[in-house]
C-alpha cells in the first residue's frame, strides 16, 4: 500500500475521532462565509503567471483572531500552468506575507480560448505559516487558456504551523532529486508532503509529488526523513517546496 494510501486512511480516522469529540463542528475543510474569512482574486493566462496583491503591514505576532480580510490580502499568489500530454494543470504557489499564521481555501475556475468555463476545483492548506510558501496543485480535464482564483484566509482551527522547523535539503541525482527533510521542532511534523519542480534552460519540464515521512506518516522532532523524487526528462535545476503540520498541545 503506498504511503498517500496509508496517510489517507490514517487522516479519515483521525478526522472521525476528533468528530466524535467535538460534536457538531467540521473537520477537515470548515465552511468559509463572508463573515469569517477575507479573501483575495486574481487570474491568470498560459502565458504568464498571476499575483495577488501584499499586504504592506508586517505585524510580529496573531492575535486569537486574525483579520481575515487583511491576512487574504498579505497572501501572495505566483500562478505557473503546465501542460503534457497527458494532464492540464495548474500550480499556485502561495506565500504568507501578511503577518499572521492561517487557514487558506482556494477555488479556482479555468476557461478556454474563448471564454467558456471548462473547469473548477478547489483547495486547502491547513496551519500555514507566516513568512512561508505552499504549493497548491489544480487538475483541469480540458486544456485551458485562462484562469481565475479567489483565495480566503480563516483562523487556525485543529492544527498548528511548523514549517520554519524543516530543514530542507536537495541533492541532485541521475534522473531524480533526493530530498532531506530534518524537523529542527519540538512537535512531530505530520504527513509532510513535497512538490518538486524540475527545470531545463529556466523552463519546468517535469514535477512530482509526495510524501517525506516515516512508518508513522511523520518527522519526529530531530530526525531527518529521506525520499527521491523521479524526473523523467532532462533537467539542470530542482525547486522544492515542503509543507507539514503539528498537532496543538
Amino acid at each position: 500500500m503506498s504511503k498517500r494510501i496509508i496517510a489517507m486512511v490514517i487522516a479519515i480516522v483521525l478526522a472521525a475521532a476528533l468528530f466524535a469529540g467535538c460534536g457538531k463542528k467540521k473537520m477537515v475543510i470548515p465552511e468559509i462565509t463572508s463573515s469569517e474569512a477575507g479573501s483575495v482574486t486574481g487570474s491568470g493566462t498560459n502565458d504568464a503567471a498571476s499575483s495577488g496583491a501584499a499586504s504592506s503591514d508586517s505585524a510580529s505576532s496573531q492575535a486569537k483572531s486574525i483579520d481575515t480580510n487583511k491576512v487574504a490580502k498579505g497572501i501572495k499568489v505566483e500562478g505557473i500552468p503546465y501542460h503534457d500530454e497527458y494532464s492540464n494543470k495548474l500550480f499556485l504557489l502561495l506565500t504568507n506575507e501578511s503577518g499572521a499564521d492561517c487557514n487558506v481555501s482556494v477555488n479556482v475556475d479555468f476557461f478556454d480560448k474563448d471564454g467558456k468555463i471548462v473547469g473548477t476545483t478547489s483547495g486547502y492548506v491547513d496551519a500555514f505559516q507566516n513568512g512561508t510558501t505552499v504549493v497548491e496543485n489544480f487538475y483541469c480535464d480540458d486544456p485551458f487558456e485562462k484562469y481565475e482564483y479567489s483565495v480566503a484566509a480563516s483562523d487556525l482551527s485543529y492544527y498548528v504551523p511548523i514549517d520554519k522547523d524543516l530543514k530542507v535539503e536537495i541533492n541532485k541525482a541521475t534522473n531524480k532529486a533526493i530530498v532531506s527533510v530534518t524537523n529542527n521542532g519540538k512537535k512531530a511534523a505530520k504527513y509532510p508532503e513535497y512538490y518538486a519542480f524540475f527545470y531545463k534552460d529556466g523552463k519546468l519540464v517535469y514535477d512530482n509529488w509526495g510524501f517525506v515521512d516515516d512508518a508513522d506518516g511523520e518527522i519526529k522532532p530531530g530526525a531527518t526523513q529521506r525520499e527521491e523524487a523521479s524526473c523523467y526528462e532532462e533537467f539542470d535545476d530542482v525547486k522544492v517546496f515542503v509543507h507539514s503540520y503539528a498537532d496543538k498541545d
